[in-house]
């Protein structure tokens, strides 16, 4: 079954594309989520989720980065990340989803919900209310 979140989870958001960004961390914050942290690059996610004490319960992450690939982001996530749901976003191929979702499922990630850009408030929804 998968994991349902209040609205005190914690979230990263990781998309290089700064309007696409910013609009789903509207989108989250419409749907009550008051913790959101939001960076631009494979690199800025490894750093806030080093230095986020408690980590992230809940993760959007772009799967065609600028700076690494989504796979590359999920062999160094540190082993205490956290993560109990995933959203995977992109305007890729089915195959990059797969190879994506399996990245992370090696990781023990309990949930994952993938989404075909452009995502919108019930794609959120869908994943984690």
């Amino acid at each position: 079954m998968p994991q349902r979140h209040n609205n005190r989870a914690t979230i990263l958001v990781v998309e290089d594309e700064a309007f696409v960004r910013s609009a789903i961390v509207r989108i989250l914050q419409s749907l009550g989520f008051t913790s959101v942290v939001d960076v631009a690059s494979g690199a800025e996610a490894l750093q806030a989720i080093e230095g986020a004490p408690g980590g992230f319960s809940i993760a959007v992450f772009d799967i065609t980065l600028s700076d690494m690939r989504i796979e590359k982001l999920a062999e160094q996530l540190p082993a205490t990340h956290g993560i109990e749901t995933l959203v995977l976003c992109s305007g890729g191929t089915a195959d990059d989803f797969r190879s994506a979702q399996a990245a992370f499922e090696q990781l023990g990630v309990p949930t994952i919900h993938c989404r075909k850009k452009p995502v919108g408030i019930a794609d959120f929804k869908t994943a984690l209310l």
